[in-house]
């Protein structure tokens, strides 16, 4: 039961009877714990964030409680009532037809699915139990997106893919395949001191990302806040129309060959972009973020650029259900000289990296 305004149930916890401290539970996408801790500490000032699977509890002041709907790393948001940790139910279907029944006997409120005041969650995760208020009517990851297409990201995932990166003012951040725009919207957003470019190469996805951030503008304008800074491009992320060594941060959503592209096309498309990426990344500092479900692709490709890209680090994370994975790499100092791998490689890819070819430096176009 979140309320109809997230304000309403924020309001009932300032209420004079109740205790000066709180906890307040934010789901995130399991995986990005550590990250929606870490943003909860900076933004919040607290000290004592408890991190659970794919959530996080943060302990603060009553009267700070409407400060967590800022964070940008997390979906849902609700108040602690009542938990325990070692409280065993028969199953969840009978702890749910139990506690309803005794909110309904003991208040006598009617449940009403759609014109509800407020939101009870009864929550059972093995033998613990919470109980909360919720304060998010819907997921906070819906804040900048409005035009989502089959495959669109969260933008909370989106940021707390970001904040891996350990995004400077300056940075040029890149998307190559930015669908409906999540990234970069975010990006900018968060980051402001930074140029964002992005682009895609099919029509109706140019105007996907092109609607939300022109949605994102009209609520910048009345709010007296700049415009957006994102230039869009549509491209082939393969041959990108940029300078070789121009780029800071490569970060993208790969098409997990499920509902976008296949399994099959991906063994050509994981390592010509890979390829490409390297190419404009920067020499020593350039980084690359990638989000993928196509893992065995993908660990095939970090085998045959382990001379261009070092994995610094890789999470585990669940993307609507999918055993998803995200990389993050930082550009060697070794320069490419060899031909587009998309010229080259076939599925499946070959034990050993291709000879390298010379390019012709009239074939790298600058933007």
């Amino acid at each position: 039961m979140a309320t109809p305004m997230s304000s309403h149930a924020v309001s009932m916890l300032t209420d004079k009877n109740v205790d000066e401290w709180c906890q307040v539970q934010c789901t995130v996408c399991t995986g990005f714990e550590k990250e929606a801790s870490e943003e909860a500490k900076e933004v919040l000032g607290v000290e004592e964030v408890r991190v659970g699977h794919g959530h996080i509890v943060i302990r603060l002041p009553v009267k700070n409680t409407s400060k967590v709907l800022t964070l940008n790393g997390v979906d849902n948001c609700a108040v602690l009532i009542h938990e325990n940790l070692h409280f065993g139910f028969g199953s969840n279907e009978e702890g749910s037809a139990n506690f309803g029944g005794a909110i309904q006997t003991y208040f006598e409120w009617n449940v009403d699915m759609k014109n509800f005041n407020i939101e009870v969650i009864l929550r059972i995760v093995d033998d613990s139990v919470s109980v909360s208020i919720a304060l998010t009517k819907e997921s906070l990851h819906r804040r900048l997106i409005t035009n989502f297409g089959p495959t669109t990201l969260r933008a909370t995932t989106a940021y707390n893919m970001l904040r891996l990166c350990k995004i400077q003012d300056g940075d040029v951040v890149c998307d190559p395949m930015c669908g409906s725009g999540a990234i970069p919207i975010q990006a900018s957003v968060c980051w402001p001191q930074t140029w964002n470019i992005c682009g895609e190469i099919h029509h109706r996805a140019m105007e996907k990302i092109e609607g939300n951030i022109n949605a994102v503008n009209e609520q910048r304008k009345e709010k007296m806040l700049p415009q957006l800074g994102i230039d869009v491009f549509k491209w082939d992320a393969c041959h990108l129309p940029l300078a070789s060594h121009s780029v800071d941060v490569f970060i993208t959503d790969l098409p997990f060959g499920k509902r976008s592209g296949s399994k099959k096309n991906n063994w050509k498309l994981y390592p010509a972009v890979m390829y490409e990426m390297a190419r404009v990344a920067k020499l020593n500092t350039g980084r690359a973020c990638l989000l993928t479900q196509d893992k065995k692709c993908m660990f095939k490709c970090m085998q045959h650029f382990a001379k261009y890209w070092k994995k610094q680090s890789y999470l585990w994370v669940n993307i609507g259900g999918l055993a998803a994975g995200v990389w993050l790499f930082r550009r060697t100092s070794a320069k490419l000289s060899g031909a587009p791998v998309s010229t080259l490689w076939h599925s499946p890819l070959p034990e050993n990296c291709p000879q390298e070819m010379p390019v012709p430096d009239n074939q790298i176009p600058d933007l």
